[in-house]
């Protein structure tokens, strides 16, 4: 019986082994092909082969802690922008569709405030989905969070306002709002957030609500 072979499409960083271990380092533009390939941002990819340029590199490892401590410089160049914000009591408000991860990227905010001594509120926006509340309510407790729910079925945007009401009362930091899923085609889901926004605008300035977009990591630059 003949064998089946399942040849396995090469990783960014077996190309890049393959790159520094069998190319003439002078043909840059195969490297910058296999960094856009990646789909890394032009920019980043502009900036990094002006510094590959004046950088001596012999071998793979070499260029693999270059890269390293180039992404993580490029990465970290923008760690203070929470601090922009903040100084008063703000909102903000996940949307983005059905399974990009803004459950639980609510839990991650939540657990980097109360870091920083904020008092945080959550309100469970997605009325729609089954169980939603409930996996925000087991982020909740993890993360030593209040949260606000309605019922389930019920108007998101009445129970935006009983919990933005209930956080102008408590002297809450933050609130996190978990909207529910949608996409930008469903025109009536499109009105709602719309309607959504109007109500938390009732209680702050518009430079106090933060509208986070979750998005799946691997849609890359699309």
């Amino acid at each position: 019986m003949d064998k089946i072979v399942i040849k396995k499409s090469s990783s960014f960083l077996d190309k890049i082994k393959k790159f520094f271990s069998t190319t003439d380092f002078t043909e840059i533009e195969s490297l910058e092909q296999t960094l856009l390939e990646a789909d890394i941002d032009v920019d980043i990819v502009d900036s990094l082969m002006e510094n590959l340029k004046n950088k001596k590199i012999n071998n793979y490892n070499e260029a693999a802690e270059f890269l390293k401590e180039y992404f993580i410089s490029e990465l970290s160049n923008n760690t203070d922008t929470f601090d922009e914000f903040l100084n008063s009591f703000s909102v903000i408000m996940l949307v983005g569709i059905n399974g990009s991860g803004k459950t639980t990227t609510a839990a991650k905010l939540a657990h980097f405030f109360r870091k920083t001594g904020k008092k945080i509120l959550f309100i469970a926006g997605d009325t729609f989905r089954a169980a939603a509340t409930q996996q925000l309510e087991i982020w909740a407790e993890k993360t030593d969070v209040e949260i606000i729910k309605g019922r389930e079925g019920a108007d998101p945007s009445s129970v935006i306002f009983d919990g933005l009401a209930h956080a102008k009362k408590g002297n809450y930091d933050l609130v996190i709002i978990d909207t529910a899923g949608r996409v930008h085609t469903k025109h009536n889901l499109m009105a709602e957030i719309e309607k959504i926004k109007r109500t938390v605008l009732k209680f702050i300035n518009e430079k106090d609500l933060f509208c986070f977009l979750v998005i799946d990591a691997n849609t890359g630059k699309n």
